[in-house]
Formats: C-alpha cells, sequence, structure tokens
C-alpha cells in the first residue's frame, strides 16, 4: 500500500471491485469485497465504509475467562440458531472447557484449538470435530463483534480433511424408499425434495404464501444462505401441490398465507414440522427395508443434485436450483462413473 493511503479499490476475481485496508487491530493489509463490479457503487461503498486508521482500541479483558461469557453467548444463540446447532454449540463449549480448560478468552489461540482437535479426534469422528472447529470459530467471532476480544487468533485453524459421505440413492434404492413409506404426509416430503432438490429445514419451511401459481413459482427460504430460491412449479410439482392440500378432490380446507405445507398434525397448519423427527421417521424406513445404511435424508438432495447434472443440465443451472452460493460446491456432485467413461469412448468415431 503506498504511504499516505489509507485505503484503496481495485478490481479482483471476476472483475468484482475489492476495498484493500490497514486493519487497525492487526496492523496488516486487508481486503473486503464490496460485492459489485459497479465502479461508482464501490465508490459508495468506500465513502461509507468506517475510518480504518483510528487508534487501536484498548482491550483490558485479559481477566475475562471462557466460563464468563458463556451466558452471553447461549443467550445470544438461542435466539439466533435452530435447536439443533444450539446444542451443538454447548456441546462444542464443555467439550473445550473440559479438554482446554477455563482459559482467559484473550489467550486462546491456534494452538489451544489443534490440541482440542488432536484429544476430540481420539473421541468422536473427524467429521465431528470439525464440527467443534467450525463451532469455535463462530463463537469467537461473536466475542470480536461483542467487543471483548480484540480479534480471533484461530481463523487459521484447518479442518481435518474427510472423504464426502454423499450417497446418490439409485433407482431402484428410491422406488423402494418412495414405495414403503406408510407416512402420507412423509412420502410427500421426500418427493418435493427430490423434485427441487431442496434441504429439509427449506421444505418444511413453506408456507402457502410461498407458492406463487400465478408466476408458477415456489419461493423457498435457505437458511443457509439467508436468500430465497426460487423453483418453477413443474407439472410434477404442480400434482403433488394439489394431492397435498386436497388429497379427497373434496372441498379446500380454508387456507391462510402463513399456514405450513407441511404441518404438525396435532397442533394445525400454523405449526410446522422440525426436522429430527422428520430425518429419524425417514431413517426407520431405511433400516426397516435393509437398503444401504449410507442413506439419509439429506441424499435425497444429493440425488436430485447428482441427477440434474448427469441428465446434462449446465453447472450454472444446477447452482441456481440446488441455491448453492459457491459453484465450486456444485462440481463436487460431478462423478464419472465406469458406464459414463464407457459411452463417451463409445462415441467416438473416425
Amino acid at each position: 500500500m503506498r504511504k499516505g493511503i489509507s485505503m484503496y479499490l481495485a478490481k479482483g476475481y471476476k472483475g468484482t471491485y475489492y476495498l484493500y485496508f490497514v486493519n487497525p487491530v492487526t496492523n496488516k493489509i486487508t481486503s473486503r469485497s464490496t460485492g459489485t463490479k459497479i465502479k461508482k457503487e464501490a465508490l459508495t461503498f468506500l465513502k461509507s465504509f468506517p475510518e480504518t486508521n483510528k487508534p487501536k482500541k484498548e482491550f483490558v479483558n485479559d481477566y475475562i475467562k471462557m466460563l464468563d461469557v458463556k451466558e452471553r453467548l447461549f443467550n445470544y444463540f438461542q435466539t439466533t440458531v435452530t435447536k439443533g446447532t444450539y446444542i451443538s454449540y454447548i456441546a462444542t463449549f464443555e467439550n473445550f472447557i473440559r479438554i482446554i480448560g477455563n482459559k482467559n478468552i484473550c489467550d486462546v489461540n491456534s494452538s489451544d484449538i489443534e490440541t482440542f482437535k488432536l484429544q476430540r479426534v481420539k473421541e468422536v469422528k473427524p467429521v465431528t470435530v470439525n464440527i467443534d472447529i467450525r463451532n469455535l470459530k463462530l463463537m469467537f467471532n461473536r466475542l470480536v463483534e461483542f467487543e471483548l476480544i480484540p480479534y480471533s487468533k484461530i481463523t487459521r485453524v484447518k479442518q481435518f480433511r474427510t472423504e464426502r459421505t454423499d450417497y446418490a440413492i439409485n433407482p431402484d434404492e428410491l422406488n423402494l424408499i418412495i414405495n414403503s413409506i406408510q407416512s402420507i404426509q412423509l412420502k410427500n416430503i421426500v418427493k418435493l425434495t427430490l423434485l427441487t432438490a431442496s434441504r429439509i429445514s427449506e421444505i418444511l419451511g413453506i408456507q402457502f404464501k410461498d407458492l406463487d401459481f400465478e408466476q408458477g413459482l415456489i419461493h423457498i427460504y435457505q437458511k443457509k444462505t439467508k436468500k430465497y430460491k426460487y423453483i418453477p412449479i413443474s407439472e410434477s410439482i404442480r400434482t403433488l401441490l394439489n394431492d397435498i392440500v386436497n388429497p379427497a378432490n373434496n372441498i379446500l380446507p380454508l387456507l391462510k398465507p402463513d399456514d405450513y405445507l407441511f404441518y404438525n398434525t396435532k397442533k394445525g397448519r400454523e405449526f410446522k414440522l422440525t426436522k429430527d423427527p422428520v430425518s429419524r421417521a425417514f431413517k426407520r424406513v431405511i433400516r426397516e427395508i435393509g437398503v444401504n445404511e449410507k442413506i439419509k435424508f439429506h441424499s435425497l438432495r444429493h440425488t436430485a443434485i447428482t441427477e440434474l447434472i448427469r441428465k446434462g443440465n449446465s453447472i450454472d443451472t444446477v447452482k441456481q436450483i440446488a441455491g448453492h452460493k459457491d459453484i465450486t460446491t456444485t462440481f463436487n456432485y460431478v462423478t464419472t462413473t465406469t458406464e459414463d467413461i464407457k459411452k463417451a469412448i463409445s462415441s467416438l468415431s473416425y
């Protein structure tokens, strides 16, 4: 960075403007995406960006220990994350205290996390340890936001390399699974998941106000990306929605915009189903019929995305349908089978 210039704009990946500035805490050059390729908008971002040449804030919280911030952290998480995620955060926090101890929050560094990793991997699978690492990083990011620590010292900690465990269900297995589900509501949830390549939380969150028959779209909110994805209502989806709303083909029930498509039958349409009971019910079916134990509810989404790619749809189209934030995630679904190779070679003719 040139002398006398505290921040500047420069084009980065795919033409997006990035703001470069000196971080007042680390005293290192840092970049921040402006989120736009238009120079005028990037300049507006620059003007609204807070000054970075302020004197460093003095932190005198070196006496605050991990257990001192537990209540504040979990009061925050209780209102911002799902119940399952909240329980995961608590487990991670308690295991960290058990292994590393009640350290000062300003002293926790990457070396502590590496020690935690090595101990935890003796107790649980690497994929579980990776969840712990992500949870801890998020917790310390919150402590920075709460202005309890100047910056997180654990951001560079790497997760364990693990093989993908997602399983694409073959057509015979899929037919067997669907035909073996006794619960009509569970069967419809499975079908809509396959037809929209969605996550279980997205399917269970659909309300009647999200069904836009005039435009022919389902508005599906993605909690993971905090954005909506818009799925066209195909004939298969339209038929399924009709079966869900009006299974007996008689008088339609009186529906409200905030009613859920899939709901708690004991409480009413205004109460949505939670994902854990649905996942468990699906897993029971898998075990009862004796198909591959690797199959879980998320395998339905994986199967749908894999099938979209196998049918020749462009990666960008599949990315939009899946609602992936990054196209590299979509590329992870690209697999090559022996049959694919045989078909490719057979296509050659000279």
